[in-house]
């Protein structure tokens, strides 16, 4: 078969099952299943070159995984991240693209206050599939990182990812930690963190997933509480006794909790606190400071 047809027949199949962007996807799956890149991919398209048979059974099969609602990311096995590969999969959250610029708030604190080699600690608290951990000490080459996760899945695709990316010197500046974030953030108390950066769990329980592919996320991913912010309540004193007195608190959250996570943080004693807002002008990140400037 021709790549073209394939093509065309697979965002065919994709657009009857209500996929947003079916032509996006379908260069996606065909990609992945022929081993090539977008670029190759498109000029041999154009082309009118001839694939193989396996690999049009293998878009088959993708195709009608993605059909029958399984995460792009599920079906590929994987999900890019500020420009890094990561492995994903049933039991561990897939990193959003919004998550990118929770890591660019740390990143421009870490440049502000150290040199791009020199020494600096940061920690994450539920590190998922490890994309925020890898992604600073990736980018910041002096960043030394502890991250933890206590679910004990998304744990294996975390340690996978670490793993995967060492040839890039990350994994001796990455700690992976097995536990409860909260208990060991107590533990840290008075280590002076440059940085402590969480994406944490803040979906209220009662509240309906419209992202369908949030369907497929592990709950002790999502949900925290009634509210979604009992994660964000009690870390809230435990980070502002581990964090260095420059240091910065930065955490992702809920388009309507904004306000409400400044008042936390607020009412936890920490100072300059800031609110930002994502690509599509939502307010979806907080940043605080341990003292007044």
């Amino acid at each position: 078969m021709r790549l073209s047809d394939l093509l065309a027949q697979t965002a065919a199949t994709l657009s009857a099952a209500e996929v947003k962007s079916p032509q996006a996807e379908a260069r996606l799956i065909v990609a992945h299943a022929a081993d090539c890149d977008l670029a190759w991919l498109d000029l041999h398209a154009l082309l009118g070159d001839e694939t193989t048979d396996a690999v049009v059974a293998t878009v088959h099969a993708l195709t009608s995984q993605r059909a029958g609602g399984q995460p792009l990311q599920h079906v590929l096995g994987q999900a890019d991240f500020r420009g890094h590969t990561l492995a994903v999969g049933p039991g561990v959250f897939v990193p959003r693209p919004e998550t990118e610029l929770l890591v660019q708030l740390v990143l421009e604190h870490l440049s502000a206050v150290s040199e791009l080699d020199a020494p600096v600690r940061v920690y994450e608290a539920c590190t998922g599939s490890a994309a925020i951990a890898l992604s600073v000490a990736l980018e910041h080459p002096g960043a030394q990182v502890r991250t933890v996760e206590r679910d004990p899945q998304a744990l294996a695709w975390a340690e996978r990812n670490i793993a995967a990316l060492a040839p890039l010197e990350p994994r001796s500046r990455v700690t992976l930690i097995a536990g409860d974030a909260l208990d060991d953030l107590r533990d840290q108390a008075g280590e002076q963190w440059s940085i402590i950066v969480s994406n944490p769990p803040y979906v209220p329980l009662a509240q309906p997933l419209i992202d369908s592919d949030a369907l497929h996320d592990p709950a002790i991913a999502l949900f925290s509480g009634d509210d979604g912010l009992d994660f964000i309540r009690a870390v809230a004193q435990p980070a502002r006794a581990a964090i260095a007195s420059d240091g910065l608190l930065a955490l992702e959250h809920g388009e309507q909790q904004g306000e409400a996570v400044a008042g936390i943080l607020r009412a936890a004693g920490w100072h300059s606190v800031c609110t930002h807002r994502d690509l599509t002008g939502r307010v979806r990140f907080t940043t605080a400071r341990p003292s007044a400037d």
